[in-house]
C-alpha cells in the first residue's frame, strides 16, 4: 500500500511532466528532488488527508502559507537559494496553467488516498473474516494472505 512519501513522488512527477509539457524543464525528478521540497510534498498530501485541505485553492493556499512560515517570498523566477518563487501569490492571482497544477495535486493525492482507504477497509474486514486459526500465521504469511485476497477484489 501506498504511503504518505509515495503519494508525494506520484503526485510530483505528475506535475513535473505536466511542467515539461509546458517547456518547464525546471523541476527535477522526484530522486533529484531537494529535501525541502519532499517535505514540502509531503505535507501537501498530509494535509488533503488530514482533511485540512479539501480543494485545489485550499491545497494552494496551504503551500503558500508553508512557505511564508520558512521564510520565502514572492520573485519573478523561482530561486531556492534566495527563497523567491512567482506562485507566492493567492491561488486566484496565479494563471491558469499554474492553477492547473494545484489541481493536479488534489485529483492525484485524493484518487490515491481513496484507494488506500478502500484497501485498508477491505483488510479490516478481511481480518475480521478469516479464521483464528488463519489468523494464527506468522505475521509475513498473514499479511501476504490479506494482501493476495484484497488484489483479488
Amino acid at each position: 500500500m501506498l504511503d504518505i512519501l509515495e503519494i508525494a513522488r506520484i503526485a510530483h512527477e505528475t506535475n513535473r511532466a505536466y511542467c515539461r509539457s509546458l517547456g518547464d524543464a525546471s523541476q527535477p525528478s522526484w530522486k533529484d528532488t531537494p529535501g525541502w521540497q519532499v517535505d514540502s510534498a509531503a505535507m501537501g498530501v498530509l494535509a488533503i488527508s488530514n482533511g485540512s485541505v479539501t480543494k485545489p485553492e485550499e491545497s494552494h493556499e496551504n503551500w503558500l502559507k508553508e512557505k511564508e512560515e520558512t521564510g520565502w517570498k514572492y520573485g519573478p523566477e523561482k530561486d531556492p537559494d534566495k527563497k523567491l518563487h512567482p506562485c507566492m501569490v493567492p491561488f486566484s492571482r496565479l494563471p491558469k496553467e499554474q492553477q492547473m497544477k494545484d489541481h493536479l495535486f488534489f485529483a492525484v493525492v485524493t484518487t490515491l488516498l481513496d484507494s488506500h482507504t478502500q484497501k485498508e477497509i477491505l483488510r479490516q474486514r478481511f481480518d475480521n473474516f478469516l479464521s483464528p486459526a488463519v489468523r494464527g500465521l506468522g505475521t509475513n504469511e498473514y499479511n501476504q494472505l490479506l494482501d493476495n485476497l484484497i488484489k483479488q477484489c
